[in-house]
């Protein structure tokens, strides 16, 4: 069982204090809503529905692409921002071109912020420890070293000053995304060892795979 969630940049980034009221939002919450609303704000006829979360057709994927612009989370609500081309009716009337027509709905209430464990159905049930932090300590160390081969930092000097952290820190945490795949697909998903922490792991990472295997332990 997989949960897919949006996650602020600004918390990526290591800003939580920029990160506002919804830093995380479940993309069961979020998705079919957004979805419904612009297949009835283009096609206030049709009367397909959106389907489950993470299901969506190829036609459906086309039309938010071609048509949404920008989506604000806020609190209790979410902003979508259309393409004027895509509202033929937000033409003013002497012609001038509108304002790119926006819509709010309302979003469920945010969820608490407890610990949760996650226990799957059958025979041998096994329970599962979401480690956020660690989570968010690979999503940095992948956006990190992704914008240093990209050129969006020169150095990890650069990433240390622009996020007020010590670069020997920096250079432990960016350690993180060459975890093995299967290692990080445990953490993923709250099947990794209670003793695999961001504590730990700042501690030293093998290169080797194998090794990691043996250290961290694997699926």
């Amino acid at each position: 069982v997989r949960y897919r969630y949006y996650i602020s940049q600004a918390l990526l980034r290591g800003d939580p204090k920029q990160a506002g009221s919804r830093p995380r939002v479940s993309a069961d919450d979020i998705e079919p809503p957004i979805v419904n609303a612009v297949r009835q704000r283009l096609h206030p006829d049709g009367t397909k529905q959106a389907a489950a979360s993470g299901t969506w057709d190829q036609e459906t994927r086309r039309l938010v692409r071609e048509t949404v612009t920008r989506l604000v989370v806020q609190r209790d609500t979410v902003e979508i921002t259309f393409r004027r081309e895509a509202d033929l009716a937000s033409a003013e009337p002497d012609g001038a071109p509108a304002a790119a027509p926006v819509l709010t709905l309302p979003l469920p209430a945010g969820h608490g912020r407890a610990r949760r464990e996650i226990i799957i159905p059958g025979p041998k049930s096994e329970k599962r420890h979401v480690d956020e932090a660690l989570i968010l300590a690979l999503a940095r160390a992948r956006s990190w070293l992704r914008g240093l081969t990209q050129g969006d930092y020169a150095d990890t000097a650069e990433i240390g000053q622009r996020y007020q952290l010590n670069e020997a820190h920096v250079r432990r945490l960016l350690r993180f995304a060459f975890l093995a795949p299967d290692i990080v697909e445990t953490i993923v998903e709250g099947r990794q060892r209670r003793s695999l922490t961001v504590k730990l792991l700042l501690r030293g990472i093998p290169l080797a795979w194998d090794n990691q295997r043996r250290i961290f332990g694997g699926p």
